[in-house]
């Protein structure tokens, strides 16, 4: 996270360099983009119960998906929108 705060504070210092920033916007969404399929496959497995794979057939428990567990999940859900959103809008000016 720290990077991408880097990234996009040496992108906002220097607009007469648009090339480097917008190769570094393209690089900031698609960081956001392979983490929310990453998160959505997780979130898939999570709910299936079928983790990816496990030693000698014995499955890991798993805690049940309780309400604080999905005020997080939204809670991700909505910054990574958000995020998105910002860096779309900073690509497009």
């Amino acid at each position: 996270m720290l990077g991408g705060i880097v990234f996009q504070f040496g992108a906002c210092i220097d607009f007469r360099l648009s090339s480097v920033s917008l190769i570094i916007m393209e690089y900031c969404v698609a960081v956001i983009v392979a983490f929310t399929i990453c998160a959505m496959e997780f979130i898939m497995r999570y709910i299936r119960n079928a983790p990816i794979g496990s030693k000698g057939g014995i499955h890991a428990f798993r805690g049940p998906f309780t309400k604080k567990l999905k005020l997080m999940t939204s809670a991700i859900a909505f910054i990574t929108t958000t995020l998105f959103i910002r860096c779309v809008k900073r690509c497009c000016a």
